[in-house]
């Protein structure tokens, strides 16, 4: 539920449903945007996973410690 306070010049009423609607346009591609950064960051992640790994692996068949 999204607190008054936190969305200044927006009331949220049952009867006004088109400012509701207004709003939740409003916050849709600012959401998009944060779901590509989190796709970003888990693309990352795993990237750095399967390198750590890949080292890991050859310093093992290398009898040396990483």
């Amino acid at each position: 539920m999204v607190h008054l306070e936190e969305t200044p010049g927006y009331s949220f009423s049952s009867s006004q449903p088109s400012t509701y609607l207004s709003v939740s346009k409003r916050e849709m591609p600012k959401k998009k945007e944060e779901m590509n950064q989190m796709k970003g960051m888990l693309k990352w992640k795993n990237d750095f996973f399967q390198l750590w790994e890949n080292c890991s692996l050859v310093c093992l068949e290398n009898n040396q410690k990483c």
